[in-house]
């Protein structure tokens, strides 16, 4: 499986020597296939592509970063392209109507925290729209005195 692994730094930078133990592990790591790819962002930190079986194994690899205490990391598993659109709503039929909404919820504890709906875009391109009806395209709730939860 693989998985996205982002690294971000911390407040403190690391030494030269933690700095160049970090870059020879991090090559290390290409070598071997542990990482597919390896990218630096331009503000510093940066991303691989890792093969790992499950989270805890990525997990264990990256606790021998030398860095590891000094930065911190986002691990999210990855699909092929086109992996898992049998379960699109544009392919089931399923959700909103097949129409372009979307809807998403978090939810912490067994309670929703926020929801967030995706629309499709307006027919009409936005420099069309004065600024009043751009803004009740984005906050339709805006001025119709309806108030949210």
């Amino acid at each position: 499986m693989k998985f996205l692994v982002s690294a971000t730094p911390g407040p403190m930078p690391p030494s030269p020597e933690q700095f160049d133990a970090a870059i020879e592990w991090l090559e290390g790591k290409v070598s071997d296939g542990s990482f597919d790819c390896l990218y630096g962002y331009l503000e510093g930190g940066g991303f691989s592509v890792t093969n790992a079986d499950t989270h805890r194994a990525v997990l264990e690899l990256m606790a021998d970063y030398p860095l590891f205490g000094m930065v911190s990391f986002e691990v999210r598993p990855l699909l092929e392209f086109k992996e898992g659109d049998e379960h699109h709503p544009r392919q089931t039929g399923r959700g909103a109507g097949g129409d372009g909404r979307r809807l998403s919820a978090i939810a912490r504890g067994g309670a929703v925290e926020s929801v967030a709906v995706r629309l499709p875009s307006i027919a009409a391109p936005a420099t069309n729209l004065d600024a009043g009806a751009a803004r009740a395209a984005v906050n339709p709730l805006r001025g119709s005195g309806a108030r949210r939860p």
